[in-house]
């Protein structure tokens, strides 16, 4: 092995080793700072949904995205003492403003441990847009420009802010930009299966 071909796996290496401290200290920030949140006025609704959707396959609305509404409704189903949705307030009406106030504080459920259940995949999903943020900077700048995007990526508030809620923001946001890079590397390499990962997103 030459000098030159050591010195660029030790830069490889470097390279990921700074992503992943990055990856960690954005996951830190956003779950510390999740434990001190108190509920928004509409995670509850999501909340409800996803464990509905995930239960039923009922969305009880339409307007946002499905897959933003499942991911939250994963992590909520590992909770395992939570009702029956189609015995709740509001099921019937299809209200889901009734059914989320009816699951988290009509019964016996601990709203904190669902809350954070329905948040957590969001934040591993905010934790996947860093990496594909830092591998699609590498790709045009190098190591030094990624390790700048993702610096600015894990300590933006704005972005901390919304990967810690279950919501459909962060979601939205992290599956647009995936499917920007999919067809951007559809156009470099005219590659179908980028083409066909670009329309799925």
């Amino acid at each position: 092995m030459t000098n030159d071909q050591t010195q660029r796996e030790a830069a490889e290496t470097a390279g990921i080793l700074v992503a992943v401290v990055g990856l960690l200290i954005f996951f830190a920030l956003a779950m510390g700072s999740m434990r001190d949140k108190s509920l928004t006025f509409d995670e509850g609704f999501y909340v409800a949904r996803g464990w509905a959707f995930m239960q039923t396959g009922e969305l009880l609305t339409l307007g946002h995205p499905p897959l933003a509404i499942l991911l939250v409704g994963l992590g909520v189903s590992l909770e395992a003492s939570l009702p029956d949705p189609r015995g709740l307030d509001g099921w019937l009406e299809g209200d889901p403003e009734r059914v989320s106030e009816d699951l988290l504080w009509g019964g016996e459920v601990d709203f904190r441990r669902v809350t954070f259940l329905g948040r957590i995949t969001i934040i591993w999903l905010g934790v996947l847009l860093g990496a594909l943020l830092w591998r699609w900077a590498k790709e045009w700048y190098g190591p030094g420009g990624a390790s700048l995007a993702l610096a600015l990526y894990a300590l933006s508030p704005n972005l901390l802010a919304h990967t810690r809620l279950a919501t459909t923001d962060l979601p939205v946001a992290a599956f647009y930009v995936a499917t920007l890079y999919a067809w951007m590397r559809f156009l470099r390499q005219r590659s179908g299966h980028w083409l066909w990962i670009s329309g799925i997103l």
